[in-house]
């Protein structure tokens, strides 16, 4: 049984080569509550609003699919206040 996916707060660390973006998990410090228990996650950088890329930036992300060796498929979704 696959895990519920749930939206994750998570702040834009930095941009990585090859159109990614390092994202940190905010909740990293209740990792029952993180979708993965690693406190960064690389995103697709095309999928994020150009308004939510600066850095320190603040968003929700919920996953839809996620596969190393493929695209990300994701909802963004602006955190209120920021």
């Amino acid at each position: 049984m696959r895990d519920p996916i749930v939206p994750e707060p998570v702040r834009v660390l930095f941009h990585l080569n090859g159109e990614y973006t390092k994202v940190l998990l905010e909740r990293r410090l209740n990792p029952e509550y993180a979708i993965y228990y690693e406190p960064t996650l690389d995103i697709t950088t095309a999928i994020i609003p150009f308004h939510l890329r600066p850095l320190g930036s603040r968003f929700m992300v919920t996953l839809i699919s996620y596969d190393p060796c493929d695209l990300m498929e994701a909802k963004i979704e602006e955190i209120d206040g920021s």
